[in-house]
């Protein structure tokens, strides 16, 4: 799983005890923030403009993940550095690819088979978890990948994965 929270982004200033405040910044940097490798998968970013009353300093933004509505909590410190997590339990899909290669990669090797190169693929680099979500992957020695179902079994992100076609 992807543990989405980054320390120590800058993208508030602080001057003496009050905190000058750029949302639109905020709202463009938390994609970068939260998922780095897939820019374009954090959508739809609204952060509203924050009343900071000298104690406290969290803005809570709504945004899209690919097509799911998720929750970033954005706590500021006194110096100005932002702290942002995703309030949902994210299932690390480049984890997935990984592992899913490993196993067929085995299978293969145990066939029989010698020298196998594997890809497998995902849509996108992670997904929020919900029981029985299901996220269609593909993978196989290269140039003969095959459907992989992979389905979302239980809370703390455990997947199964169904062999299609």
């Amino acid at each position: 799983m992807i543990a989405a929270a980054v320390a120590a982004v800058l993208l508030a200033a602080a001057c003496a005890d009050e905190i000058t405040f750029d949302t639109a910044s905020l709202e463009a940097g938390l994609p970068a923030a939260i998922l780095p490798e897939q820019l374009d998968a954090i959508t739809e970013v609204a952060c509203p403009e924050p009343e900071f009353d000298g104690v406290a300093r969290s803005i809570t933004c709504a945004a899209v993940l690919n097509s799911d509505p998720i929750t970033i909590v954005v706590e500021v410190d006194d110096e100005g550095l932002v702290d942002a997590t995703v309030s949902e339990t994210l299932l690390d899909l480049t984890a997935v690819e990984a592992e899913l290669a490993g196993r067929i990669e085995t299978d293969l090797l145990a066939s029989g088979a010698s020298d196998v190169e594997v890809d497998v693929e995902c849509p996108g680099t992670a997904v929020v978890i919900a029981v029985g979500r299901a996220v269609e992957c593909s993978g196989g020695p290269i140039g003969a990948a095959r459907p992989l179902g992979v389905t979302i079994v239980a809370d703390d992100g455990t997947w199964e994965v169904g062999f299609g076609g």
